[in-house]
């Protein structure tokens, strides 16, 4: 799993973690993407994938900030 977020959450359970934990798939979310808050997470996963991101990764955050996926 690779996070982008504090030293300090790392004794917590981390989001990733439970996700992750949930799913039953070979290929789609084996590698989380987290962060608390982010612009966008298509934006981001665009970056990361030319940064060559594994294929199936998963972006989560908890706020979006921008983008067309906020409620």
């Amino acid at each position: 799993m690779h996070d982008l977020v504090p030293a300090s959450w790392k004794d917590e359970l981390h989001p990733a973690d439970t996700i992750r934990a949930g799913l039953r798939t070979q290929l789609m979310g084996q590698t989380v993407y987290y962060w608390r808050a982010i612009n966008s997470t298509n934006d981001e996963l665009k970056h990361l994938a030319e940064g060559g991101a594994p294929e199936g990764a998963l972006a989560i955050t908890d706020e979006q900030l921008a983008g067309r996926g906020r409620l």
